[in-house]
């Protein structure tokens, strides 16, 4: 789109994941050969978190020297704007597609005291935001999608909060998320066995009603009300 607008006439040809190898020998050759190539993405940086990577590595491989150009880059620009510290961080980028996998890889996660930086698939968005809040607890989060695109969007809220507004909104592109880190934690995610055991001393102890025992806990576990207030129709709290 962007050579058409400006009726640039160079040639093109495709380079991704399931062509890498056979796209990428051709494009060798043709720096083999003394001509110029330019690898380029409509979404983000080549090489991070894509095949490209793999470009230089094989020209590397050949003697070749890349040279780099700065662009768009989703996770540092989603990490520059989102208020957290950027002195330190760690780029996951995607987490595995397999949920075991992904709790293993997450549960590896919980003690990193920087500031954690993820790419989202918006196919499994809300099993990837829900596995990361079982795993790493209530954080301050960033959800960052089209960032310097005509539809930007970024959300700055607690992780569970996050989660509520993701549900009743609707899922479009591919996601950032910029995660505090263990020691900007705000809270340790508490068991359910627990809540309810802090839902009944607020009832039975404190004198509390049902409704005033929800909002209570809600705001000092920093959780939504209504995930407390399940917890109080399982205890049949009337």
């Amino acid at each position: 789109k962007l050579f058409n607008h400006y009726g640039i006439q160079t040639p093109l040809c495709s380079y991704y994941q399931h062509n890498q190898l056979k796209s990428g020998e051709k494009l060798l050759s043709k720096l083999m050969a003394g001509q110029d190539i330019a690898l380029i993405s409509d979404a983000g940086t080549p090489g991070i978190s894509d095949p490209g990577g793999q470009l230089v590595k094989m020209a590397l491989g050949k003697g070749l020297e890349p040279i780099v150009i700065p662009g768009p880059c989703a996770g540092i620009a989603a990490l520059v704007v989102s208020g957290l510290p950027t002195a330190r961080f760690v780029f996951e980028a995607y987490l595995p597609h397999r949920k075991k996998a992904r709790r293993e890889r997450l549960a590896e996660l919980k003690t990193v005291e920087k500031t954690l930086v993820f790419y989202l698939s918006p196919h499994r968005l809300m099993d990837e935001l829900t596995d990361i809040y079982l795993a790493l607890g209530e954080r301050e989060a960033v959800l960052a999608r089209e960032i310097t695109k005509r539809f930007e969007e970024i959300a700055r809220k607690p992780l569970s909060v996050l989660i509520d507004s993701v549900k009743e909104g609707k899922i479009r592109g591919e996601y950032t998320l910029v995660l505090a880190g263990r020691e900007q934690q705000v809270a340790e995610v508490k068991s359910e066995r627990e809540l309810e055991k802090l839902l009944l001393d607020l009832i039975s102890k404190e004198g509390l009603s049902k409704k005033e025992a929800v909002a209570r806990l809600a705001k000092e576990q920093k959780i939504p009300k209504k995930e407390i207030y399940k917890i109080g129709v399982k205890l049949c709290l009337s």
